[in-house]
């Protein structure tokens, strides 16, 4: 399996949310690294556009970059895993996953993705969108393992 990497605003350190994504990154098969990101400034949009500069240049040229936005792409389980392994066999071995801060991503970002991802319609936490999207990458790992996690 690839190497894959969660770019995130925001720590999840004390969070109720840290055991499970812990839990989850130990039982991974592949080499997993969440690297949360942070910048703080009172002007919301100063605030925005800097947490986007700091995702963009915390990953390199030769990833395969999905961003998480609830105007990308809806896949079911099976379809997740089925866009992992063709990514695997299209040569990628590095995939990185971006995590907006509480505004979101803006366009700059989702201009230079490859891929968007969402996680359903709804706005959900950003946190709980990196428990669910860890969770999802485990998931796919089992269904293409062929185990029965899936059920």
């Amino acid at each position: 399996m690839q190497r894959i990497s969660i770019l995130a605003i925001g720590s999840a350190k004390g969070s109720l949310y840290q055991p499970c994504i812990l839990d989850y990154v130990r039982r991974m098969k592949s080499d997993i690294t969440i690297k949360e990101l942070n910048y703080s400034h009172k002007n919301f949009q100063k605030q925005n556009e800097e947490e986007n500069k700091l995702l963009l240049s915390a990953c390199k040229l030769d990833e395969y970059k999905i961003a998480l936005d609830s105007n990308g792409t809806n896949l079911d389980s099976e379809e997740f895993a089925g866009k992992l392994s063709s990514l695997q066999l299209s040569g990628y071995d590095k995939i990185t996953f971006f995590i907006g801060g509480s505004d979101g991503l803006n366009q700059k970002v989702l201009n230079e993705v490859d891929y968007t991802l969402s996680l359903g319609s709804m706005t959900w936490p950003h946190l709980l969108c990196r428990l669910m999207l860890i969770e999802q990458i485990y998931r796919a790992q089992e269904i293409l393992s062929g185990k029965a996690y899936h059920r």
